[in-house]
């Protein structure tokens, strides 16, 4: 009967080194976002032998284990790229800062949770920008004048 690969030999087996680039992209299973999964053989930190992002196995079998709450993020923005060198540890803020820094945070309109349009922020900032504006439009927008307030003030939407 064979010996069970060991999970490097697994990885190592779905990673194809692309030439012109210096990504290392998985070729196995990737889920709806684009992220190479495998399953561990063993248990590793968190992980007891299921589903685990590629990414974050090349991590481990690279660097070790990784500490709860912890993210592993790209540098090159290739969800499929497993290359140790493209790979950095970070919290949920800094996956978010990251994300904005590089452009691909939703903004604006873009945002699936936003109630305002852009044509209702020009509307919000031809006004003159009262407390009394804010209130009297953030009812009709139903929004609350705090939200308006930011608008005016360009603590938020700055982007337009």
């Amino acid at each position: 009967m064979a010996a069970k690969k060991s999970t490097r030999e697994r990885f190592f087996k779905r990673v194809e080194l692309v030439p012109f680039t210096t990504c290392w992209l998985w070729t196995g299973y990737c889920d709806s976002q684009g992220y190479g999964t495998m399953h561990m053989n063993i248990p590793c930190g968190k992980h007891k032998c299921g589903p685990v992002r590629a990414h974050r196995v090349s991590w481990m079998i690279h660097f070790g284990d990784i500490r709860d709450g912890i993210q592993v993020l790209h540098r090159c923005d290739v969800t499929s790229c497993v290359n140790p060198d493209h790979l950095f540890l970070g919290n949920n803020d800094d996956n978010m800062r990251d994300k904005a820094e590089k452009g691909r945070a939703a903004r604006g309109e873009g945002n699936a949770k936003s109630k305002l349009t852009v044509n209702d922020i020009k509307r919000i900032r031809s006004v003159d920008p009262s407390w009394s504006n804010a209130k009297r439009i953030a009812l009709e927008l139903g929004v609350t004048p705090e939200n308006v307030s930011m608008v005016m003030l360009r603590k938020t939407w700055k982007h337009i």
